[in-house]
């Protein structure tokens, strides 16, 4: 079972628009994935290099047996 959250982290570490890209076709494990990224939040800011004000990440969530 394999499901992909995409979210944009800010500058400052916090995520939003975080939302569920491919479905596992699970809701549930769709809806763990993505409470995941949220309750992950904030991360580490980013480096002050770095040149936009938000990065894209899409992240791949698979079950293991």
């Amino acid at each position: 079972m394999t499901c992909v959250v995409y979210f944009r982290l800010r500058r400052d570490g916090s995520v939003e628009d975080a939302r569920i890209e491919a479905s596992s076709g699970n809701a549930y494990f769709d809806r763990a994935a993505l409470r995941a990224v949220k309750s992950s939040s904030p991360f580490p800011p980013l480096p002050r290099a770095f040149p936009e004000q938000y990065l894209g990440i899409h992240f791949t969530f698979v079950q293991k047996e």
